[in-house]
C-alpha cells in the first residue's frame, strides 16, 4: 500500500514537472517534499533521479576510458617518433662527437628538432580544433572546444612525453 502511493506520488510529480520529470520540476518537488517531513516521496524521488542519471554516467565513464586509452596511444606514439628520430641521427651525432662536439651541443640538437615538430603538431592540432569547433561543441559539456586550459594541458602533456622519449 505505501508504495503504491509513493508511485502515484511520484507519477504525480513527474506530470506536475512537465510530463516527463525534467530536472528541474522534480528537484522543486523534491525539495518541497523534504522540507514538509514527507520521506517517501524524497527517496522515491532521489531514486528516480539516480535512475534517469544512470546512462550519463555510464556514458562519461566509458567516453574518460576511451579519453585516457587515446592520450595513451598519442604518447606511445610520439615516444616512438622521437626515437627514430635520434636513431636514425645516431651516425650523425657519433661524427659530431668525434670532430670535437659537446655532448651539450648535441642534447640541444635533439631538442631543437623536437621541439619544432612539436610546435607544429600542437599549432596543426589547434587549428584542426578551431576547424571542428561546431562538431565538438555538441559533445563538450561545460568547456568549450577552444578552452585555453584544455588546450594547454594537451600541450603540456606533450611536451613532457616528447622531452621524455628523447
Amino acid at each position: 500500500r505505501a508504495d503504491a502511493d509513493a508511485l502515484r506520488k511520484v507519477e504525480f510529480a513527474q506530470r506536475l514537472a512537465g510530463g516527463d520529470g525534467h530536472r528541474d520540476g522534480l528537484g522543486r518537488i523534491h525539495r518541497r517534499a523534504a522540507a514538509e517531513g514527507d520521506d517517501g516521496i524524497a527517496v522515491v524521488l532521489a531514486a528516480e533521479v539516480d535512475a534517469a542519471l544512470d546512462q550519463p554516467r555510464l556514458d562519461a565513464a566509458i567516453l574518460t576510458l576511451f579519453a585516457g586509452a587515446a592520450v595513451t596511444l598519442a604518447a606511445i606514439g610520439l615516444y616512438s617518433l622521437f626515437m627514430l628520430m635520434v636513431s636514425e641521427r645516431a651516425r650523425e651525432m657519433a661524427v659530431r662527437l668525434a670532430i670535437g662536439a659537446e655532448p651539450r651541443q648535441l642534447v640541444q640538437l635533439v631538442m631543437a628538432g623536437a621541439g619544432r615538430l612539436l610546435a607544429g603538431g600542437i599549432v596543426l592540432g589547434t587549428v584542426l580544433t578551431a576547424a571542428a569547433d561546431r562538431l565538438l561543441r555538441g559533445t563538450l559539456f561545460g568547456v568549450s572546444p577552444l578552452d585555453a586550459g584544455a588546450l594547454a594541458a594537451a600541450a603540456l602533456t606533450l611536451a613532457i612525453v616528447s622531452a621524455l622519449a628523447v
